[in-house]
Parts: structure tokens; C-alpha cells; sequence
């Protein structure tokens, strides 16, 4: 066996043994626990949300997941009422939903859709807030401060996004109901 080799198996063993922590992971970690570590949003991203909006999601202090009903009034934009109690996420959960926001390759323009959000995200640091709405009918996606609105087509993430809003709900028999592909059973 070459020394390569030999290093790779030494350090397998390692990691299966504890002996280092893993990726993601540091010794004061309790055990069981990933930390997900996204990278910053991307220079596309920021120019499209905002750069405001970015750093707060980044730096959330708290995130708040709920489920809304969308109703179209006489005019846009649409009239969000929340259904039931916001749910507070874990921080991985959390690392993973900023992973998505924050590469650009997860959007595609704006489509002519009129958008009815089924899912919000709030994100808190001190005073300052941003929202992110999901509308799975169409896969638009809007982050702004809370009342204005920023679309932008996810379809590239869908799949993420549907297990995200799964691992958020999962009681709730629409969100379940959702498919991580368009037209897959």
C-alpha cells in the first residue's frame, strides 16, 4: 500500500473513531449536531436583493418560518395572512435555506406569474428585517424588507426548497403534497 493510501486509511480511522471532529463539526460540538456553514451571497445575488437584505440574512440572529395564505385583492400585491404559529427552525436548517438564497445559479428572471406565497421567512437581527416569500404554484421567490416585494424565478432550487418547507411543516398536508420536481408523481 502507498503512503497515500496508508494516510487516507489512518485518517478514516480517525474519523470513524472520533478522534478528529468531521466536517462542519468542532470538538466542542455536542455530539450529533452538524453546524452548516454557508458561504456569503454571491455578488449576483446582492445586486438583485439588495445588499441590506443579504447581511441580514447572514447575520439573523433568529429565523421564523410560516405558512401564509395568499389572496389577490382588486390590485397586487397579494394580501398574506398567516396560518397558524411561526415555527423557529433549527441553525442548520437555517445554514441551509442561506446556502440556497446565496448562489446565484439558483435563479432564473422573473416569470408572468402573479405569485400567492405559501411559505414566509423571517429574518431577525436586532431591528432590522427580512422577508423571504416562497410561492411554490409558479417557483418565484421574493426577498425584501417585510410589505415590499423582489421576484425571482427559483426553479433550479425547487427541489431544496420543497425539503426545506417539508422539514418546516410537517404536519401540514400541502406543503407534504408538494413535489421536488414539476410534473414528477
Amino acid at each position: 500500500m502507498n503512503s497515500n493510501r496508508l494516510h487516507f486509511a489512518a485518517l478514516q480511522v480517525l474519523l470513524l473513531l472520533g478522534g478528529l471532529p468531521g466536517p462542519g463539526c468542532s470538538r466542542d460540538q455536542p455530539p450529533g449536531e452538524t453546524v452548516v456553514t454557508a458561504r456569503p451571497f454571491d455578488s449576483e445575488v446582492r445586486s438583485h436583493f439588495g445588499k441590506e437584505f443579504c447581511r441580514i440574512a447572514e447575520g439573523a440572529e433568529r429565523v421564523e418560518v410560516e405558512r401564509l395564505n395568499a389572496t389577490i385583492e382588486e390590485a397586487f400585491p397579494p394580501v398574506l395572512e398567516p396560518v397558524g404559529r411561526p415555527v423557529v427552525p433549527s441553525p442548520e436548517w437555517a445554514a441551509r435555506l442561506r446556502a440556497v438564497l446565496g448562489d446565484s445559479r439558483n435563479y432564473q428572471y422573473a416569470k408572468p406569474c402573479v405569485p400567492h406565497p405559501g411559505v414566509g421567512v423571517h429574518f431577525k437581527g436586532g431591528p432590522e428585517q427580512a422577508t423571504l416569500l416562497l410561492c411554490f404554484e409558479c417557483d418565484m421567490l421574493s426577498f425584501a424588507k417585510p410589505g415590499e416585494f423582489r421576484w425571482r424565478s427559483f426553479d433550479p432550487a425547487r427541489a431544496e426548497l420543497v425539503k426545506l418547507a417539508r422539514e418546516a411543516f410537517p404536519l401540514d398536508p400541502v406543503i407534504q403534497g408538494l413535489r421536488e420536481k414539476r410534473g414528477s408523481p
